[in-house]
C-alpha cells in the first residue's frame, strides 16, 4: 500500500506541495517563455524561486513566489530600453530600488506599490543630481546635490 504525503504542522496543504521546487522551461501561449523554477500547487504549476521571463517587450530576471515578481530582480523594458533593478512584492516594485531610462538618467529610491515614496536621488543624463522626498511619485522637497 502506498504512503500518502503528510502536510507538516503549521502548514496548508498548498504550502507544503510549493515547497516542491523544480527546474525546466515553459512556452507560454503568447510565444513568451519562462526558464528556472516552478512548482507544482494543486493541478497549477507556478514560477516559484529564481528564473528568467522573456516576453516580446519585457525581460524579467529574478526571484518569483508563487508566481509574481518577489523578491530581488530586474524588469528590462525592451521597446524604450529602460530597466528597474530592486525588490518586488508581489509583481510591484517595492522598496529599495532603480529606474534607468534609455538616456542614462536614473533614480534611486525607495519604491512603493509602483511608485516612489521616501528618500531617493535623481540623476539626469548630464550627471546633475537632486535628492529628496518623495511622496506618492511625487518629488516636491527635491533640490540640487552639491558636491
Amino acid at each position: 500500500m502506498a504512503s500518502k504525503k503528510k502536510t507538516p504542522p503549521g502548514k496548508s496543504k498548498t504550502d507544503a506541495e510549493a515547497t516542491l521546487v523544480k527546474t525546466g522551461v515553459y512556452i507560454f501561449p503568447d510565444s513568451s517563455r519562462y526558464e528556472g523554477a516552478f512548482a507544482d500547487v494543486g493541478s497549477a504549476i507556478v514560477r516559484q524561486g529564481e528564473g528568467k521571463h522573456i516576453a516580446p517587450n519585457y525581460i524579467y530576471t529574478g526571484n518569483w513566489e508563487m508566481d509574481k515578481m518577489h523578491g530581488k530582480g530586474r524588469l528590462e523594458f525592451l521597446d524604450t530600453g529602460a530597466v528597474y533593478e530592486g525588490l518586488w512584492r508581489e509583481n510591484r516594485f517595492m522598496g529599495q530600488g532603480s529606474y534607468k531610462w534609455s538616456d542614462g538618467s536614473i533614480l534611486t529610491a525607495e519604491w512603493e506599490g509602483n511608485r516612489v515614496n521616501g528618500p531617493g536621488k535623481f540623476q539626469d543624463s548630464a550627471g546633475q543630481s537632486w535628492i529628496g522626498l518623495f511622496n506618492k511619485g511625487v518629488g516636491s522637497t527635491l533640490s540640487a546635490e552639491i558636491e
